[in-house]
């Protein structure tokens, strides 16, 4: 019983200046060297037990867990996805929520109180043994805990040790005092709310446990503590600067501290030693401004060597290994640490970023920490097929959004070369700027960035500081913006959220402009920084229309260099049907207490690949704008094109060029061209045969062959479709009246229409071709542009008007016209919500023989704006599932994302058209189409020809792509409904997904169509 003990009545995690206790100061990993003794790994079974809150007793036996893990997906508790609410339950009379304004309601925005937290506070328990050996006598023995969610108190043998904050930094505490030889047990108890709930507000799944490693690391009496490695490049000569910290004990300085320097050989280039300093002395009056290099520091030795280097950049990342080594007086070995080192400037010049002296561009995407089966703790394995993914799209550059990520993380991107931004776990989305304003919450935002820093600090990979995300701008944000700058001058400092400015950010990096503000950030000559968008393009259901555009202007403007798309994968995880079927589960899923209930509860799925890394459509279209090398046509009829290099250090002779010739979209034997000097390619005439339509691929790939970048497609020669008005000798077609329904006969076809003049059934010698057709169609399912009420935008608001469909349909007028030649024409006239609505004339017209024809002109009211699509749907029975078609693909394409979508004959199935989006989305357009085809496994088929056209192919028609969210409510139906016509574009224009640009809408006026249906 101390006499003090009594001031201490304010519990740690809710207290926002407690943010450890006995925590060992941050530092550079240690031992990371494959098999070092010195570095065990604890993972795997650990005892478990979860508790109500902190404090109470268990009242069951203890279970186990496997660590690193989320214990929400280990059966204990549920997960809870919140975007911008706190995943905080909304109750009356809780200290965490109070009321602004007496006998007023307030939303829950409003009401959030931090520092306090619930009291109902699920605690983790974790227990588990290890071994201390009468070897590791004399040394000193540290736990390391990589990363735990949220907080953590830490007991070894049953005595306290220690307490952490920060759940995506590493945390090391001395155990020494608390080890005996033999066996130990270590117990954990994890907290799932802290103060530190305030500070990690971000949008995503909030999980708990110990997600990653956990290590027991032992280190002699006197030791490196910290060190650090940096490379600087400058035409041809590096600038290694390093040095090393030994902890504070007797006898430091009599030590020695020898660096060494190997190249990517293994071959030594570099090597000094000397020992640490006893003081950090202030410079007299005047002198420090003739100081140059590094300032001495106690206990520290720095190093400076200047010697040829390779560079290390995205396209060639040469990697240096630096060995650290101390010794005592007598020349013994006591402590060894290394890393590995890569030459890279990176600065600011003339309001441009420079890397190594030369312009780079971001093309870039945001990662949060997130596998699909395991949630928070991702596998190397899942890392490494991660970044592979990522290199394959032609990405060179990765935000940790919105936290530091797991080590491992970041040794990736230093071998592949992604240029990180590493962002600090921080975003009060949920009160806002609040907490950035409030000086009682200055050490603990500080606190995060200082130690992101010191523990990364040696990657060369990171290029960039993030304060973090969405949460306001203040006085603690200008803290954290300098102290970074002071400690790290290598590395450009950055934050976004209400305009920083220069003190805040060193570069301008809006989230989301429109192009008009772009443009404007662009040409404003006040504020002269470097543009660089945080996050664009957002990703959520199918969406990422214009991306063209976006690298067009890296091109067109210097100032503007890049930005990152939101966001990597849809961060989604396992739930279960009734029946035990597992699904991409999103907010809502488990019957959680807790939803956000201001944004859909699928924003949790708007990445460029799915949950299990598949890719979505839109990978490729980003794969495509963001090649490295780009061709421009000089002088297509003479065969004369340009190859632009627009990567930051590739060459000409890292690529290869394969030509193909196209016949009516069927690909001929490639060739290789050969580039000329500067990126010249002459391909010289080519010999087009008459009567075929003419493409041109160029395929740029890899000289090793292991990686396309692009393939580029130009149309030599045309052949738009027309539909032939013949028909087939045969008797003449009769039309008859049936209770209100039209049949048409001719012999070998019968057809039928409803009282509403909508086409049943339409038989060919015998055989079922279509069991419905005809209704008009200008809605379709979800996309980024329109989800639901709590979405947002011109489209949003404008489609939604026009949801509604069948309902609405009033049929104006039929005619039934008969040609001289027996052929019978049947003109239908349709309107929705006259009279300023939408006018539908559809003709059908039979003749003699194995087809017929459908002309329609949709005239849409002007005050309409603009339509998701114009389209005639067509019912095809069960087994037409075989499909062929001559258009763009050969996945999905839009007016606004065809650039990876060459034209070309095609074939897959209909179930194949079909993506899985979260939520259930519009999707399967082909877009600019000839001709298709279905055909069922007897040989029976139906053609459809005439002048360019979008179709869509699928098992369901629109109406349950708006009824399902998630994939298996979307239940596959055996008929295969084809929807024909014209369809807007995906919208996202650069931007956020409700973003469509003006040339890629489907403007209110009349558009026509004309197409032959063939069956045989």
């Amino acid at each position: 019983m101390g006499v003090f003990q009594g001031f201490h009545t304010k519990p740690d995690y809710e207290n926002q200046h407690v943010t450890q206790i006995n925590r060992y100061r941050a530092h550079s990993p240690w031992k990371t060297e494959p098999g070092n003794p010195h570095r065990v790994c604890l993972d795997g079974e650990w005892d478990f037990q979860l508790l109500p809150r902190p404090g109470v007793a268990a009242d069951h036996a203890w279970t186990s867990i496997p660590v690193p893990s989320c214990w929400e997906l280990q059966g204990f508790d549920k997960p809870v996805y919140t975007n911008v609410l706190y995943p905080l339950p909304d109750q009356p009379g809780v200290p965490y929520l109070v009321e602004p304004r007496a006998g007023q309601a307030s939303p829950v925005i409003d009401r959030y109180n931090p520092p306090f937290i619930p009291k109902d506070n699920p605690t983790g328990v974790y227990q588990r043994t290890f071994e201390w050996s009468e070897a590791s006598d004399g040394r000193l023995g540290f736990l390391q805990f990589d990363g735990v969610e949220q907080a953590f108190y830490l007991w070894v043998n049953g005595s306290p040790v220690g307490y952490s904050q920060d759940s995506k930094l590493p945390a090391s505490f001395d155990v020494t005092p608390f080890l005996k030889v033999g066996t130990n047990q270590l117990t954990v108890a994890v907290l799932r709310f802290s103060d530190a709930l305030w500070l990690e507000d971000q949008d995503y799944f909030h999980l708990s446990g110990i997600f990653r490693s956990v290590y027991l690391v032992t280190k002699p009496q006197l030791h490196l503590a910290d060190f650090r490695a940096d490379g600087t490049w400058n035409n041809g000569e590096g600038t290694f600067q390093a040095w090393a910290l030994v902890n504070r004990v007797a006898g430091f300085a009599d030590a020695t501290i020898r660096v060494e320097l190997f190249d990517p050989q293994g071959q030594s280039v570099a090597r000094a030693e000397k020992g640490p300093a006893t003081v950090t002395p202030i410079f007299g009056m005047g002198t420090s401004q003739f100081h140059r290099g590094p300032r001495p520091h106690s206990e520290r030795c720095d190093f400076d060597f200047r010697l040829p280097a390779s560079a290390w950049d995205p396209d060639h990342p040469v990697l240096y290994r630096v060995e650290f080594t101390l010794w005592n007086a007598q020349g013994r070995l006591l402590d060894s640490e290394s890393c590995r080192v890569g030459f890279r400037t990176v600065e600011i010049r003339d309001a441009v970023i420079l890397l190594n002296g030369k312009r780079v561009v971001f093309r870039g995407v945001n990662r949060h920490e997130h596998a699909f089966e395991t949630g928070r703790s991702v596998s190397r394995e899942h890392m490494e097929r991660e970044i592979r993914l990522m290199k394959s799209l032609n990405f060179n550059a990765v935000r940790t959004s919105h936290y530091p990520d797991d080590p491992y993380w970041y040794e990736l991107c230093d071998q592949w070369g992604l240029l990180v931004v590493c962002e600090t776990n921080l975003e009060t989305h949920g009160v806002a700027g609040r907490i950035t304003n409030d000086p009682e919450w200055a050490e603990a935002m500080l606190e995060r960035a200082r130690r992101m820093v010191v523990t990364h600090k040696n990657h060369p990979c990171i290029v960039s500081w993030s304060l973090g995300n969405e949460s306001g701008y203040g006085p603690n944000h200008a803290a954290m913006a300098n102290w970074i700058r002071q400690y790290d001058g290598t590395r450009i400092v950055q934050y976004e959220n209400n305009d920083p400015g220069p003190l805040g950010s060193d570069i301008k990096c809006a989230m989301y402009p429109k192009m008009e503000l772009l443009l404007d950030m662009i040409a404003d000559n006040r504020d002269r920084r470097p543009i660089v968008l945080v996050e664009y393009a957002y990703q959520i259901a199918n969406s990422g229309g214009n991306l063209l555009a976006f690298h067009d202007l890296t091109e067109r403007f210097e100032v503007f260099q890049g930005g990152f798309v939101w966001d990597w994968q849809d961060k989604c995880l396992p739930a279960q049907t009734a029946d035990g079927t597992t699904f991409f589960g999103i907010g809502g899923d488990w019957g959680e207490a807790v939803v956000d209930t201001q944004v859909p509860l699928y924003m949790c799925a708007n990445g460029v690949v799915f949950p299990d890394l598949r890719l979505k459509p839109v990978a490729l279209e980003l794969k495509h704008v963001q090649s490295p090398f780009w061709i421009v046509p000089v002088n297509i009829a003479q065969g004369e094109f340009l190859v632009q290099n627009r990567s930051f250090s590739l060459s000409f002779n890292e690529v290869v060029i394969e030509q193909t010739l196209r016949l009516d979209g069927v690909p001929g034997k490639p060739v290789r061209v050969e580039l000329q000097p500067a990126g010249g390619l002459l391909l010289g005439l080519l010999e087009l045969p008459a009567g075929r339509e003419v493409h041109l691929d160029l395929r740029l790939v890899s000289s090793d062959g292991l990686h396309e970048w692009a393939v580029f497609q130009w149309q030599l020669q045309g052949a738009v479709s027309s539909v032939s008005a013949r028909g087939a000798p045969g008797p003449a077609v009769s039309v008859r009246e049936d209770a209100g329904s039209l049949v048409v006969e001719g012999g070998v076809f019968t057809a039928r229409f409803n009282d509403q003049r909508l086409l049943t059934e339409y038989q060919y010698q015998g055989v079922s071709y279509l069991v419905g057709g005809g209704r008009e169609r200008f809605v379709r399912g979800r996309t980024g542009l329109q989800l639901e009420g709590r979405w947002w935008g011109d489209t949003q608001a404008v489609w939604s008007a026009q949801r509604v469909e069948a309902p609405n349909r009033e049929l104006v007028d039929c005619q039934v016209l008969k040609a001289a030649s027996g052929a019978v024409r049947i003109e239908v006239t349709t309107s929705y919500g006259r009279p300023s609505g939408l006018l539908t004339r559809t003709a059908w017209i039979f003749r003699p023989g194995a087809s017929f024809e459908v002309e329609v002109l949709f005239e849409p009211s002007a005050s309409w704006g603009h339509l998701a699509r114009l389209g005639l749907e067509f019912v095809l029975p069960s087994g037409f599932e075989a499909l062929e078609w001559l258009g763009r693909g050969p996945g999905e394409s839009w007016v606004d994302r065809q650039e990876a979508s060459p034209v070309g004959r095609y074939r897959c199935n209909v179930e194949e058209t079909h993506v899985p989006f979260i939520p259930v989305s519009a999707n399967g357009n082909h877009n600019e189409t000839r001709w298709l085809i279905l055909q069922d496994g007897t040989g029976h088929s139906l053609k459809v020809s005439g002048s360019l056209f979008s179709f869509e192919a699928h098992h369901n028609p629109v109406e349950d792509y708006w009824a399902a969210v998630h994939d298996h409510e979307l239940v596959r139906k055996p008929q295969t409904w084809l929807v024909l016509g014209a369809m807007a574009g995906i919208g996202g224009d650069m931007a956020w997904s409700t973003e469509l640009a003006e040339r890629h809408k489907l403007l209110s006026q009349p558009r026509g169509f004309r197409w032959r249906f063939t069956l045989d």
